[in-house]
């Protein structure tokens, strides 16, 4: 994808507002996103005007993917095959019908250590057969 070379997920985001430093190897990069990271971002409880305008003006500055029924294929397939909650399963299929490169799997697993296990080897595996 043009230049793109992550993939963020939420919990990158929110490490990225709470300026926390195991994202900051990860700031020179361009990402991309999403729409459901937009929407758990810009629809969690409790936020803010000042908050909603600076996750508008972050994700602003990134990539937003549009989804298509390709993500839609693999975001099912994803989900019967791992258990994954639909919205992990749809940020890795966007990242594979994206074709991030296959590093996005370590790095991401980095940047979401929140939800550690979720994506483990995942995009690599797949994206080896992109069939899921």
């Amino acid at each position: 994808m043009n230049g793109i070379e992550y993939l963020a997920d939420t919990n990158c985001f929110i490490y990225l507002l709470d300026q926390h430093p195991l994202i900051e190897q990860f700031t020179d990069n361009r990402w991309s996103f999403s729409y459901i990271t937009e929407m758990e971002l810009l629809s969690k409880k409790g936020i803010t005007k000042e908050q909603d305008a600076v996750i508008r003006a972050m994700l602003a500055v990134c990539v937003r993917v549009p989804h298509s029924q390709e993500i839609t294929e693999a975001t099912i397939r994803l989900r019967k095959k791992y258990s994954l909650k639909l919205p992990d399963a749809i940020i890795a299929a966007t990242a594979l019908s994206s074709n991030l490169p296959p590093s996005y799997s370590r790095q991401r697993v980095h940047c979401n250590n929140r939800n550690r296990h979720s994506f483990t080897g995942i995009v690599t595996v797949d994206r080896n057969c992109h069939g899921v």
